[in-house]
């Protein structure tokens, strides 16, 4: 197997597929510089962002692959190249996600497995109030120079549970996340991702509107040169090449559409491994009219979505969830708001999605 080491991690291939890319391939995240760049001079400002954009546009594996490598790097020089992560999504329990993920081994836990008793005092005390998350750190005593990133993937989850009856734990949740935000005796930096379709639901907290407006960062779409790099670079990182004919077609095929580029990814990982069950995958692409079959693209327009069938047909792809009316009725949740709601599907209801390629 083809692999390419990165600090104690080790990369096995150049293209993720649906999933998002995770902070360690770093070395195959090609294409997205600038956009990392203008995050961290948004990071030097703020202690809160708002990674926002349509779903699909690559928001989670910018912030992971793109932004927290170069912090740990030490791009952001005032605050060094120590970093502490936790990352998180929300989900159906926002409080008890965020003390499990601040006693994770990357952010302020033991590389032992956390104890049950310590995550419930962790909980208790975000309870507390909304200084509850800058007291867990104070107690943690970090090293000097040493800082802690609260990463809230799939933040808009929390207008889900907030619409559920948990209105006083998704108040105390964000009101956490803004007053950890806002201070500077310990330093936290918070940085959630959201679609951009929910920003008008962020008035249904006190200070949220505030603080996206100082730190929003809307993602741009990737230009044809931004996508080509990201095509054809995790190739390079393994000693290939990709025919610039395939590159052509790649790009015609996904056009202007930002929710393509999961697909991009998920059809160039199973044209390579198609390609591994005929020889070494290093030999792959060699051959434009090969690699086409290998990633589904056989002569036609439109092939790449339909090409990707990820967990099996309709396993995995987000549900539309449902709502009541004034009668008590069940209707779907995007006709009562006037919009697509994304729902996880049944597989990733009690927790993340087990699927190798999904982004659940």
């Amino acid at each position: 197997m083809d692999m390419s080491t990165h600090g104690n991690m080790q990369v096995v291939g150049p293209y993720p597929g649906l999933r998002p890319f995770r902070h360690d391939e770093a070395e195959i995240f090609f294409g997205r510089e600038e956009q990392t760049d203008q995050l961290l001079e948004k990071l030097q400002r703020s202690h809160f962002i708002a990674v926002v954009g349509p779903s699909g546009c690559g928001k989670s594996s910018l912030v992971r692959a793109g932004m927290i490598a170069a912090l740990e790097a030490g791009f952001l020089a005032d605050a060094g190249a120590r970093w502490r992560i936790a990352d998180m999504r929300p989900g159906s329990q926002p409080l008890t996600r965020l003390a499990e993920a601040l006693l994770a081994p990357s952010a302020l836990g033991q590389a032992d497995a956390a104890d049950p008793a310590e995550a419930a005092f962790a909980l208790a005390m975000l309870r507390r109030g909304p200084l509850g998350l800058v007291e867990i750190v104070q107690e943690a005593r970090l090293p000097p120079c040493e800082n802690l990133l609260i990463l809230v993937d799939q933040f808009e989850e929390i207008f889900r549970f907030r619409e559920q009856g948990n209105a006083d734990d998704a108040d105390a949740f964000v009101a956490l996340l803004l007053t950890s935000a806002a201070q500077r005796k310990v330093p936290i930096y918070i940085v959630i991702t959201m679609r951009s379709d929910f920003l008008g639901e962020c008035a249904l907290f006190l200070g949220l509107p505030e603080a996206i407006n100082d730190g929003q960062y809307l993602t741009p779409r990737l230009t044809r040169c931004q996508i080509e790099a990201a095509v054809a670079g995790p190739a390079r990182v393994f000693g290939g090449e990709i025919e610039p004919a395939l590159v052509n077609r790649l790009l015609n095929e996904i056009g202007p559409d930002p929710d393509q580029l999961p697909l991009l990814q998920h059809a160039l990982m199973r044209g390579r491994t198609r390609a591994g069950q005929r020889g070494p995958k290093r030999d792959w692409p060699r051959d434009a009219t090969a690699a086409r079959n290998d990633v589904g693209l056989q002569g036609r327009r439109g092939a790449l979505r339909s090409a990707v069938q990820p967990c099996g047909p309709g396993a995995c792809r987000p549900q539309r969830a449902s709502a009541t009316d004034h009668k008590g009725r069940h209707v779907p949740a995007d006709r009562a708001r006037g919009r697509q709601a994304r729902y996880p599907p049944p597989c990733a209801r009690a927790g993340h999605c087990r699927c190798r390629e999904c982004t659940y």
